[in-house]
């Protein structure tokens, strides 16, 4: 098994056909020695995923259902027993209150995936790419040592290969206020005098179950030591 990266003690080994755990994948030899894998489940694993009844967006249980279905494409590499563990996933999700219709949409989908990418799909990118400048940002008063550094090194970062094609020069500066306990202030007080405007808004899903939370019209104001509240 060393060719495939799979090391195992020697009181694992076991015949053609059985199956040696390792960590979420099983793997072995059969008879005619090629490699076949399979997907690990431990005996205490009851397989519970995220209720479909929870309050979440809904690409939340979409994703939830794809991840699981692509993580058994990938692990398995005969196409007969992934579709007996799909089989088995789909009913683990049906009985968490997911959809079948959604469920078996997207299985279907993996399954008629590559589980490998084609090399015909591969995208040849240039060695060497125009790159922009390096943007360094740096707050008043505390930028003399990095400038100075990077305006030192700059020469012969473009003497090397990885910037030939780089737009000179190779570093711009941007100065920057550091936030300070004024300026938190300050927004604060403009919301208070209503100089600037926050505010929440119902989303309007219909599974959002927070909707009762968030008031129809504003709530009446109180004046606290001569500020609107």
């Amino acid at each position: 098994m060393a060719p495939f990266g799979l090391f195992i003690d020697e009181c694992d080994i076991k015949d053609n056909s059985c199956f040696i755990p390792f960590l979420d994948i099983q793997f072995c030899m059969d008879s005619e020695g090629e490699l076949q894998t399979d997907l690990y489940i431990k005996p205490t694993d009851s397989r519970s995923y995220l209720h479909f009844s929870s309050t979440h967006p809904n690409h939340v249980y979409t994703d939830i259902v794809y991840s699981q279905c692509i993580r058994l494409r990938r692990i398995i590499n005969s196409q007969a027993r992934l579709q007996i563990r799909m089989k088995d996933l789909c009913e683990a999700f049906i009985k968490c209150g997911y959809p079948t219709s959604m469920v078996e949409n997207i299985s279907k989908k993996v399954l008629n995936q590559p589980r490998l990418l084609d090399k015909t799909l591969q995208i040849n990118i240039p060695q060497t790419l125009e790159k922009k400048n390096i943007q360094i940002v740096t707050t008043f008063g505390t930028d003399e040592e990095i400038i100075k550094a990077a305006s030192n090194a700059e020469p012969k970062l473009l003497a090397t290969k990885s910037f030939s094609k780089v737009t000179k020069p190779l570093f711009s500066f941007v100065k920057k206020n550091a936030p300070n306990i004024g300026s938190k202030l300050a927004i604060v007080k403009r919301i208070a005098l209503e100089s600037q405007y926050v505010g929440t808004s119902k989303c309007g899903s219909p599974r959002c179950q927070c909707d009762i939370l968030v008031p129809e019209i504003p709530l009446p104001k109180i004046t606290v030591n001569g500020y609107n509240v």
